[in-house]
């Protein structure tokens, strides 16, 4: 029963995983299309990142223990990193 129960919390946080993503990358790419992005859009993308790492509920598994840190890859030069790094 636990073994079906972990499976099907992985396979929601993949799916909410994979909306927040899809999400982020629109967002970005709407930007792209009408301009530069603002710093103001910048801070509240970063945040926005933030509240759903804290927001979801991650499985115990997924932590070396309960205070690991929470990291936040970014891949390549973006200007969203320095407000990442605020946080």
């Amino acid at each position: 029963m636990k073994q079906l129960r972990y499976k099907k919390t992985v396979a929601q946080l993949r799916v909410s995983l994979a909306l927040f993503l899809t999400l982020i990358l629109g967002w970005g790419y709407i930007d792209a299309v009408n301009g530069a992005t603002s710093e103001e859009e910048y801070k509240q993308q970063a945040e926005s990142i933030l509240l759903f790492a804290r927001l979801s509920q991650w499985p115990a598994e997924a932590f070396v223990s309960p205070d690991s840190d929470f990291v936040i890859g970014v891949l390549g030069d973006d200007p969203i990193v320095p407000f990442i790094e605020k946080l």
